[in-house]
């Protein structure tokens, strides 16, 4: 079963301690986009990733429409991951969209995870009375019809918002080849699903302790969104970054770093 999980989901495992951080990316991307923060903590940490499936090296065979036409069926792979290979003290550490799919797994198991890190997380992603939550229903609807109709286009596009100023002009590129790697069939799913989904109404069900990890300014996840949360977590603390872009923990990893140490050192965990 394990060797099974492993290859289906490309597992990586590394590191040591009595305390997993188990690393989540999110929507078309893969356990690459954690290369830059998740090595600071295997000197006291057991890391463990893996590629939510159609993502990076996942087994697409294994793709099912009806298993993923919702967050459940990704919510489903990351309990069975961890139960399967994380420790007896697991923190999940969750990218954009998985954020959401941590919520799915943590109510569905809440014996399973002891804390959440969410770094630029969204439960919707549309502008709603009272709600800035990042696009126009109708210009996000107009992106997804592009997403439907032209791929490479929609992955460019995409990945331009999603990569802010983009300092060393490799953001986006690197994001781009990522949503491009991906199973065709599967990302459109996936996408519509996190686009137009909404997730407000479960945000105030999680009492685990949360870090809200945020950039300022996001075209994607607007910080207005890692306040909202907060405000609705009953053990939620809320980080904000003095900088841009959807993907802190590649274009700025030391202050994540930093931000996700702190949290971490505060748990009493045993990863100390």
């Amino acid at each position: 079963m394990h060797s099974s999980l492993r290859r289906r989901f490309n597992v990586t495992e590394y590191g040591e301690g009595p305390v997993t951080l188990f690393f989540i990316h999110g929507l078309g991307t893969s356990q690459a986009i954690w290369r830059k923060v998740a090595p600071a903590f295997s000197d006291r940490y057991r890391i463990l990733m893996m590629d939510l499936m159609g993502c990076g090296g996942s087994d697409a065979t294994a793709w099912s429409p009806a298993r993923y036409a919702s967050l459940e069926g990704h919510a489903q792979d990351v309990l069975e991951v961890a139960e399967s290979l994380s420790g007896q003290n697991t923190v999940l550490v969750l990218h954009s969209i998985a954020a959401m799919i941590g919520l799915m797994a943590e109510l569905k198991a809440p014996h399973v995870f002891d804390a959440h890190v969410k770094i630029a997380p969204s439960p919707c992603y549309r502008n709603l009375p009272g709600y800035p939550g990042g696009f126009d229903p109708a210009v996000l609807e107009g992106f997804l019809e592009l997403l439907d109709q032209d791929l490479p286009a929609w992955a460019r596009a995409m990945s331009r918002i999603a990569a802010g100023s983009d300092r060393e002009a490799t953001l986006a590129d690197e994001v781009e080849r990522e949503l491009l790697a991906s199973h065709p069939a599967a990302l459109q799913q996936f996408a519509r699903v996190a686009l137009t989904g909404d997730f407000r109404e479960r945000v105030g069900e999680l009492f685990k302790p949360t870090l809200i990890l945020h950039c300022r300014d996001d075209a994607v996840a607007p910080a207005f969104v890692g306040q909202y949360m907060a405000e609705r977590m009953a053990d939620a603390r809320l980080a904000m970054l003095d900088e841009d872009g959807h993907f802190p923990q590649l274009s700025v990893p030391a202050p994540t770093i930093a931000a996700l140490r702190d949290f971490l050192d505060g748990l009493g965990l045993a990863g100390r």
